[in-house]
């Protein structure tokens, strides 16, 4: 027998003994991955640990941005965040994490999507999937504002500080990220209001 075939035979093997465990001990709780692989359940958070989550990790790296708002960092920080909220309260609903983003991005707050595909592509360096707004990581990053921007001010002290942390998207729109995850964060204290 070639190694090739041995490598399936016993990824097989794996995943059919896996599934007799299931069936023997109830408390293994084993559910299925998109590709039909099982894997351990994870636990269904309380709306006390989302809230917790929200507060502290959100809320917490959005204000942290706030202090630094040029700082790159701080705002992938604060965009995977959000991101991972979505991903609690898909367990807390119990639904697949992919089709509650989706959701979340047509019935609640369409900027969710472009933070999700920001949160993907800098976690993934590029995206492939047909719905992404946001293709690669190098698509969000410092912007200086053109003086044609602050039209409205008499005089710029500092131009180094005149900028923002912008995502283009795959249609050459630009859009501001902070305001992005104000929205965002907005959709998620709705949501916590209803629990």
């Amino acid at each position: 027998m070639d190694r090739e075939a041995l490598v399936l035979q016993s990824k097989d093997e794996l995943i059919n003994l896996l599934l007799a465990l299931e069936a023997r001990i109830p408390e293994l709780e084993l559910n299925r991955t998109n590709s039909g692989k099982p894997r351990p359940n994870k636990p269904k958070p309380t709306s006390e640990e989302l809230r917790e989550f929200f507060n502290g990790h959100v809320l917490t790296n959005k204000e942290d941005w706030r202090q630094n708002p040029y700082d790159e960092f701080r705002a992938i920080n604060t965009v995977g965040q959000a991101n991972n909220m979505a991903e609690r309260l898909a367990l807390y609903y119990e639904k697949k994490p992919r089709e509650y983003r989706e959701d979340l991005t047509a019935n609640e707050c369409s900027d969710f999507g472009l933070v999700w595909d920001i949160a993907d592509s800098i976690k993934h360096v590029s995206l492939d999937r047909d719905w992404r707004r946001v293709s690669r990581a190098d698509q969000t990053a410092f912007n200086l504002l053109l003086m044609d921007d602050w039209k409205d001010f008499d005089a710029v002290a500092d131009v180094d500080n005149h900028g923002a942390i912008m995502v283009t998207d795959d249609d050459g729109l630009v859009h501001d990220v902070a305001e992005l995850m104000e929205n965002v964060i907005e959709m998620f204290k709705r949501i916590l209001e209803k629990m």
